[in-house]
């Protein structure tokens, strides 16, 4: 249900907010993860509750090495004994947080920084955050060309035209990346401090 919502509408800031903070009360238990943060257009613009963001992005704090990280990918998390992940040099707890993570996919985008403050992200992205937001940019003007709506006018359109201009949106950035595999990607941003200075921690 939760994905059909997203799937059909871009949401206001305060449609979203319910859906950050149970994402962050499911993941705070997990072992592994030491701190849950929005990220993105939702803090950006989180004063204007009416504002309509295109993704939402969380990033989890974990005590994993991007190693480990980065060698799970979609076929490791339906590896269902810990027996047989310990066997395929797999770490359970890491596997585990991972399919937490996949379960919100592509419906969040989930970022990690891992215990050696590395950037990861959870589906393929491009080297650093900088080129995937320019993709967005050009997913955003194709929308633009297609509909006749700008993005600074989704906020007064109905419902029919901002799905309409979601589709044309998605469409072009999935296809961008869709020969891409699903798993942990790591980017090459290497300013967590940085990062760190863009984010809203949700309790």
């Amino acid at each position: 249900m939760r994905g059909n919502w997203y799937k059909k509408c871009m949401p206001r800031i305060k449609d979203a907010i319910p859906l950050v903070n149970s994402i962050a009360q499911n993941l705070q238990n997990v072992e592994g993860v030491k701190k849950i943060y929005a990220w993105g257009s939702f803090v950006k613009f989180n004063k204007d509750k009416n504002y309509r963001i295109k993704d939402i992005d969380i990033l989890v704090k974990t005590d994993f090495l991007s190693e480990d990280l980065v060698s799970i990918d979609s076929s490791a998390i339906k590896i269902a004994s810990a027996e047989e992940l310990v066997d395929e040099g797999f770490d359970p707890l890491t596997v585990n947080f991972s399919k937490k993570i996949a379960s919100l996919y592509p419906i969040i985008d989930s970022w990690a920084i891992s215990k050696d403050n590395k950037l990861l992200h959870w589906g393929p992205i491009f080297a650093n955050k900088n080129e995937s937001d320019c993709l967005k940019k050009d997913a955003e003007k194709f929308a633009e060309s297609r509909t006749g709506i700008e993005v600074k006018k989704l906020k007064t359109s109905s419902n029919n035209k901002i799905n309409n201009w979601y589709g044309f949106f998605h469409s072009y950035y999935s296809n961008q990346i869709s020969d891409m595999p699903s798993g942990w990607y790591r980017s090459e941003e290497d300013n967590v401090k940085s990062i760190m200075k863009e984010v809203m921690e949700i309790k």
